[in-house]
């Protein structure tokens, strides 16, 4: 079974792939007026912290979607 987050529904400590840089756990939500996120990357290709909703691929499996750091 798979789960969909969406942007708007992200809460700190979600797991979320980003387009470019892997895996990354939302560490902020609501920055800059609600139109990004901050995340910590597992593996650091970018050096800005905060993403885009289109930089982020919200399409990903339930188990990974609800682990937590």
């Amino acid at each position: 079974m798979k789960a969909t987050l969406t942007f708007d529904t992200l809460k700190v400590g979600d797991r979320v792939k980003t387009r470019y840089s892997g895996w990354a756990t939302v560490t902020q939500v609501g920055c800059y007026s609600g139109k990004m996120i901050k995340l910590n990357c597992d593996e650091r290709k970018w050096c800005c912290p905060y993403f885009y909703e289109s930089e982020l691929d919200l399409k990903q499996k339930e188990n990974e979607s609800k682990i937590r750091i």
